[in-house]
């Protein structure tokens, strides 16, 4: 999923307004109950301290560019 992110991230002319985390649901269960991540891999876009967007379970790179469309150029 993380290959996948980063293939649309660099297609975009403000790939590098974006900050990627990956977090370790194991290691952090505090992160992934504040998160409300349920499912793994789970991809929660925060926008101003507030989650604008989430895409839980695997999917393709269309429904990935669709998701994040609101925010990339």
């Amino acid at each position: 999923m993380e290959a996948f992110v980063d293939q649309i991230l660099q297609q975009r002319r403000n790939h590098d307004t974006f900050t990627r985390r990956t977090i370790d649901v194991d290691s952090r269960p505090d992160l992934a109950q504040r998160f409300r991540v349920t499912v793994v891999p789970t991809i929660v876009v925060v926008d101003e301290g507030r989650v604008a967007c989430r895409v839980e379970g695997r999917v393709g790179v269309p429904e990935l560019r669709d998701a994040l469309s609101p925010w990339l150029r």
